[in-house]
């Protein structure tokens, strides 16, 4: 990646609806699972960057920006999606990292989350620059 204009060196597009990342849940028996809402996303969010994914992973320190374009229930009054905007992002990011879009994303240096309602066309759509390494050195 070169640092040469401000426009993404890689984005991909996520056509199916958000989810935020669940917590783990335990059994009586001390086992832990997702649940399945989660787990079915997460399969298919990392099969999506898998398609989309460059040549090789990103390397290096990358910035971010997130937007996430959720459904609108038919019975809500709020102006903007449930889901800490966090939990959205570990989900983007947890699914990248296995799709191969970048080595880890512990290389994310700055991220930008932006949430809110598309009754028509929610998505996820995440794009990746090259990040200044000397600021944050």
């Amino acid at each position: 990646m070169t640092r040469t204009s401000s426009k993404p060196a890689w984005s991909a597009v996520l056509a199916f609806p958000p989810v935020p990342a669940a917590r783990p849940r335990v059994t009586r028996q001390g086992w832990s699972y997702y649940p399945k809402t989660y787990k079915t996303w997460l399969q298919r969010a990392t099969e999506g960057f898998a398609e989309q994914k460059p040549a090789t992973p990103i390397e290096g320190p990358v910035a971010v920006r997130l937007f996430i374009y959720a459904e609108r229930p038919k019975t809500t009054k709020r102006l903007f999606p449930r889901g800490d905007v966090d939990n959205f992002a570990k989900a983007v990011f947890d699914a990248a990292t296995k799709g191969g879009v970048w080595v880890d994303d512990d290389q994310i240096v700055k991220a930008t989350i932006t949430k809110r309602f598309d009754a028509v066309n929610p998505r996820v759509v995440l794009e990746v620059t090259e990040a200044n390494p000397e600021e944050h050195a």
